[in-house]
């Protein structure tokens, strides 16, 4: 089991630019994924199943990457997509 944090580097952010994975008592384990489309990731949101990670990225890309980091999906562009956060459809922000 680990935990998944995206890092942004943007304009808002002075991270990593990358999906980074944890352990859950906080150790590194590394970067989750090293597929050049991961850039500058805003959010990751996992589906229903479990199977897949969504990840939203500044450069105005949607992927889908499986449990080992490989990506299994790509949206391809979507112009002035400004993916600021991290909620995709159908999520609700906690009350």
């Amino acid at each position: 089991m680990r935990l998944l944090v995206s890092s942004a580097k943007g304009a808002n952010g002075a991270g990593y630019g990358a999906i980074l994975a944890f352990d859950f008592a906080g150790n590194a384990l590394g970067t989750f994924c090293d597929d050049s489309r991961v850039t500058d990731p805003r959010g990751l949101c996992v589906d229903p199943s479990g199977d897949l990670l969504y990840v939203n990225n500044r450069n105005d890309r949607v992927l889908a990457l499986d449990q080992k980091g490989q990506v299994l999906k790509d949206r391809g562009p979507i112009n002035a997509l400004d993916p600021g956060g991290g909620l995709f459809g159908g999520t609700e922000p906690p009350r």
